[in-house]
């Protein structure tokens, strides 16, 4: 009965950190494949979440291309102009309603 427990607790605690792991290897490499010839934020998160399943994989990828793609504009953002804001929660929804 003892060892049947140490066996079970060694089982447990080595397979235990396989659980939960996600490799985003494949999608942050797919991501920089990404044509520069998107108007709008649809295009963008259509293509970016086309063969993905999961919300966490649709949110790494939408996160690695912005990181990726968006620059700061230090003039623009010290002349006081600014841009149109994008409707947030109407790109969230698009993206993880599919």
């Amino acid at each position: 009965m003892y060892k049947t427990r140490i066996l079970f607790t060694g089982i447990f605690l080595f397979t235990l950190p396989l659980f939960g792991q996600v490799d985003f290897g494949k999608i942050d490499e797919s991501i920089k494949s990404a044509p520069d010839s998107f108007k709008t934020y649809q295009e963008i998160a259509t293509w970016l979440s086309h063969d993905l399943h999961t919300d966490t994989e649709k949110a790494r990828a939408i996160y690695i291309w912005i990181a990726q793609n968006i620059r700061c504009d230090l003039s623009q953002a010290n002349s006081g102009k600014r841009a149109a804001p994008i409707e947030m929660p109407g790109l969230i929804s698009f993206v993880f309603k599919k």
